[in-house]
């Protein structure tokens, strides 16, 4: 008798398997209906071919069986949905990212780092694994994370396991990457910032230096008009507070003669500042202006204003 070759083909659809199984069943029955009616064997060949069906059957259904409670297949950013989490710093979100808890949940799960839980007592093993089911029962739950459908179950999986801590390596270091960009970027704007607030703060103080020679002219005629108001008044009442008042600074020459050494000296301590990116405010520092700057002139001729006007009141009365 030749001998036969035997081949085993596992069906790839649901079906199929279950067509063969039926088949095989319909072949064993009639077999063996005509064996017991007729007394005759069934042909060497015909056997072969049942059980071979037989088989085929057994085996389908153990990887349809496999198949149905295995591990949806996802891809990475699917899995990230599903398990990561994001943080949010100073307004911003940060990518996704795996928690190093959810990684100790998974190995302890699926039983990868049994080795590494094999002296916890039982009751606190039980407890950690119960607060991770947990978690991850609140993950799965979500639809709009888990559209894969992914089990409970899923995560006692040692492949899935190893799988999601090679994903939070990987996304760590890129996270690492992005992060550093962003700051690098973040650094480069704030720089940029810092030195429009410098160079502007230059050409303000450059227009003020300019714009002394007309400021001191104001100022001087100014000062002219609160003598001569000061006169009127102390010739009413010579005993007027007016009488033995002082004129303001803007007035006094000892000031006068201070203001543009001081206005040089101030352009030069703006001209040597270096922005730093690092640092905190403008990421510059300021001199401290004093007389030397617009908003001493103008509050020095706002006040001769005031008094003058006030003098001028004195004497209409």
């Amino acid at each position: 008798m030749r001998k036969a070759r035997v081949t085993f083909i596992l069906p790839s659809v649901q079906p199929s398997v279950r067509a063969q199984c039926a088949l095989a069943s319909s072949i064993g029955s009639a077999d063996l209906n005509e064996s017991t009616i007729r007394g005759h064997a069934v042909s060497s060949r015909m056997k072969i071919k049942t059980h071979l069906r037989i088989v085929t059957c057994t085996l389908g259904l153990i990887l349809l069986a496999a198949c149905g409670d295995g591990v949806p297949e996802a891809t990475d950013a699917q899995l990230l949905q599903l398990i990561g989490s994001k943080r949010d710093f100073m307004g911003a979100s940060e990518p996704l990212s795996i928690s190093k808890r959810t990684v100790e949940c998974v190995r302890a799960l699926s039983g990868v780092d049994d080795i590494v839980y094999k002296d916890m007592p039982a009751e606190m093993l039980g407890s950690f694994k119960t607060h991770c089911r947990k978690a991850l029962s609140e993950r799965i739950a979500d639809s709009s994370k888990n559209p894969l459908g992914f089990k409970l179950e899923s995560f006692e999986n040692k492949e899935l396991a190893e799988r999601i801590t090679a994903l939070k390596a990987s996304t760590d270091a890129s996270n690492r990457i992005i992060a550093e960009k962003e700051r690098a970027r973040v650094k480069a704007e704030t720089l940029a910032k810092m030195q429009a607030g410098l160079d502007a703060e230059r050409k303000r103080y450059q227009a003020f230096i300019d714009s002394l020679d007309n400021r001191m002219a104001k100022a001087a005629s100014r000062c002219e008009a609160w003598a001569a108001s000061k006169s009127l008044a102390k010739a009413k009442d010579k005993y007027s507070q007016w009488s033995y008042r002082r004129a303001p600074d803007i007035c006094q020459e000892q000031t006068l003669v201070q203001i543009r050494p001081l206005a040089k000296k101030n352009q030069e301590y703006l001209a040597k500042q270096k922005v730093n990116p690092d640092g905190f405010g403008m990421g510059f520092s300021k001199p401290y202006y004093g007389m030397a700057s617009a908003a001493w002139f103008d509050e020095q001729e706002a006040r001769l204003e005031k008094e003058v006007a006030q003098m001028k009141e004195v004497v209409s009365h």
